[in-house]
């Protein structure tokens, strides 16, 4: 990186609630020393029990899923070429089994990357977040990563990086045996950290 990034935004799943993240502490608390702020994005938005986190840190929290921009995001996506491309591709692909449940998938996860982005936008604008020293950072290569990658098409300097486990990897742990917009969310990635070889290999 040529600069320094100065803030941090962070998505997670559930961190800093829910005992399923605890081990979350530690990495979070060796990052805060990294940069002046740092602002979690939890998509957690039932548990009541938080964890104390570091004093430069700010907490939000957000699920497209239950957002109504999602909703809207829905509708508005029938107008974006970017969708019907992909579907396309999808019918040229022989290895994905083209169908309905993919067709809903690719819709679905669009329609929330676009609701996450928003949002994203906006904690941009709330804490006058300059773009050349942001780094984002997504603990799951899910809707948060593509709503980065969204983001990163109008500013080209912000940083991002992403780690790949296994459930978002491969295919046939998808509900519908399938992950949209790999390759997009791949090309906007700074970095990509895997946490196994085979995870890399299939990937």
């Amino acid at each position: 990186m040529n600069k320094r990034a100065e803030t941090m935004i962070f998505f997670s799943l559930h961190y800093p609630y829910h005992f399923t993240d605890s081990y979350l502490d530690e990495e979070i608390n060796l990052l805060a020393k990294q940069f002046n702020k740092v602002i979690v994005i939890t998509s957690n938005t039932f548990s009541t029990e938080k964890r104390t986190v570091p004093e430069n840190t700010v907490v939000y929290r957000f699920n497209p899923n239950s957002n109504s921009k999602t909703r809207a995001k829905t509708f508005q996506l029938l107008l974006k070429s970017v969708f019907y491309k992909k579907l396309f591709q999808i019918v040229l692909d022989s290895d994905v089994a083209f169908n309905l449940y993919v067709i809903k998938e690719l819709f679905a996860f669009y329609a929330r990357a676009e609701a996450t982005k928003e949002f994203l936008e906006e904690i941009i604008e709330q804490h006058a977040i300059d773009k050349n020293s942001l780094l984002i950072y997504t603990y799951w290569m899910v809707e948060s990563t593509m709503a980065a990658a969204l983001l990163k098409c109008k500013n080209s300097t912000i940083k991002i990086i992403s780690k790949a486990h296994s459930q978002d990897v491969y295919f046939e742990r998808s509900p519908v045996g399938y992950h949209p917009y790999r390759k997009f969310i791949f090309d906007h990635l700074n970095h990509l950290f895997f946490i196994s070889v085979d995870a890399r290999n299939y990937f």
